[in-house]
C-alpha cells in the first residue's frame, strides 16, 4: 500500500512518524515527525509501507517505515 492512500483515511491530527528502510528497529532513519495532515505527499506519498507500528510512547500516534520501490 502507497502511503497516500493510507494517508486519506488517517486523522489529519494523528501524531506520525515516518522512517526510512525495513529495520523497524532502527529509527535513526526518522524522515518526518508531525501530524498526519502535515505530511508532503508530493515527497513521501508514492513510498510503499513496509511496516506499520503504534506508537507507544506518544498519547496518539503512528510509525511507519516506508520504502521507495523502483518502477517495475
Amino acid at each position: 500500500m502507497k502511503l497516500k492512500q493510507l494517508i486519506k483515511i488517517q486523522h489529519p491530527e494523528t501524531h506520525v512518524c515516518l522512517y526510512s528502510g525495513t529495520d523497524i528497529k532502527d529509527k535513526s532513519g526518522l524522515l518526518f515527525d508531525g501530524t498526519a495532515g502535515e505530511i508532503d505527499l508530493d515527497q513521501y506519498g508514492d513510498y510503499d509501507i513496509f511496516y506499520i507500528g503504534g506508537a507507544a510512547d506518544q498519547p496518539i500516534g503512528m510509525r511507519y517505515w516506508i520504502v521507495k520501490k523502483e518502477s517495475e
